[in-house]
């Protein structure tokens, strides 16, 4: 078999048999949650592909094949294996929920977080740490811009950018905020 445990855009292809095939990952992972692998061969083979999905992601995950879902286990944490006869154009596509969780530094500072959607860390952009109500931080509302960002109100009721690091400029940012009680 072959496995995907990276999701950006990129191909492989290999011989057997007599055969060649390729799967072509097409994604803007991970500012979208969306992977889509293409699958080619100068015949059908059957073998199987391993997808890995991520512990950070939600059992909400949905894998499918030419559009319908896959009946195997997508548990966050392992890899989902897909074993058919895969023909030239068949197509795998994965959905991972990227909900917005809280990580804290450590067990000694739980009030001490980091903004955390999908794999990324969204860190404040601000002169200073910010403070926000947890219920308030979790709400942030997604930008839907290329930057990636989403944006939250503080504590004090300042409307905070949170951004990615990979779109942080000169700008002061925090990679941690505080949680208030």
């Amino acid at each position: 078999g072959v496995s995907v445990n990276l999701f950006t855009p990129a191909f492989v292809k290999w011989t057997d048999g007599g055969g060649k095939y390729g799967l072509t990952q097409q994604t803007k992972y991970p500012l979208d949650n969306k992977v889509q692998i293409n699958v080619s061969g100068s015949r059908s083979a059957e073998y199987t592909v391993y997808v890995r999905i991520p512990g950070w992601t939600t059992s909400d995950a949905v894998l499918s094949v030419n559009g319908n879902r896959v009946s195997g286990p997508v548990q966050p944490g392992t890899f989902a294996a897909i074993r058919r006869t895969w023909k030239d154009g068949d197509r795998v596509e994965l959905e991972l929920p990227m909900p917005l969780r809280l990580e804290p530094v450590d067990a000694n500072h739980p009030h001490l977080v980091a903004l955390m959607r999908g794999p990324l860390v969204l860190f404040a952009v601000a002169d200073s740490q910010p403070g926000f109500d947890k219920a308030e931080l979790l709400r942030a509302q997604l930008a839907n811009n290329a930057a990636g960002d989403a944006t939250a109100t503080s504590a004090d009721g300042k409307s905070i950018s949170m951004r990615p690091y990979m779109s942080i400029k000169d700008e002061s940012y925090s990679t941690y905020v505080q949680l208030k009680s």
